[in-house]
């Protein structure tokens, strides 16, 4: 992630004026305010303290336990909260378990 968000921040050629301004105040035009990125636990602990609704997104597999199903059972109680599965999940993990599902409710998180 942090290799792609630099890509994204590093090509002045195909950047508007708008956007290159943005880019030399240190902005970056194509993430947003609220988002976090959490490459250690203590900074994915953090976003329990975040209010209001949220995106989650990880890797193949990462769903099967740790972080990830932590913040899905923090956040999916709340009716304004959803999951979404890519169905290139790996087999047997939670996100396939999930995208496969007649009903992603029946999962035991």
């Amino acid at each position: 992630m942090t290799a792609t968000l630099t890509f994204l921040g590093a090509t002045p050629r195909s950047m508007t004026p708008a956007m290159t301004q943005l880019t030399a105040e240190g902005k970056r035009a194509f993430v947003p305010s609220r988002f976090h990125l959490c490459p250690t636990s203590d900074d994915s602990r953090k976003l329990n303290g975040v209010a209001g609704p949220g995106v989650i997104i990880a890797g193949s597999g990462m769903a099967t336990g740790g972080r990830i199903l932590h913040h899905l059972r923090h956040r999916l109680p709340d009716e304004a909260s959803a999951a979404a599965a890519l169905r290139a999940a790996i087999e047997q993990h939670l996100g396939w378990r999930c995208a496969v599902a007649a009903d992603c409710q029946q999962i035991d998180l």
